[in-house]
């Protein structure tokens, strides 16, 4: 799963209006269709991208904390 990159575009269209919302490692409304590494089998925590313009969704990592946080 690539890292979540706030200045992604759409990977299908390019529209550069990308909504995200966060998803913990249980299915949510959002990740049942498009979560690695099976639709029906949601494990992990990630950001759910969706396009605002064709609505094509897609799952990124989250990212770790940066350096001197405490994760």
């Amino acid at each position: 799963m690539n890292p979540f990159d706030p200045t992604g575009r759409c990977p299908k269209c390019g529209h550069d209006e990308v909504r995200t919302n966060y998803q913990r490692h249980a299915h949510g409304w959002g990740c049942k269709d498009h979560c690695p590494p099976h639709p029906r089998c949601c494990r992990f925590e990630h950001l759910d991208r969706c396009c605002q313009r064709c609505h094509y969704v897609w799952a990124e990592a989250c990212l770790g904390p940066r350096e001197g946080e405490v994760g």
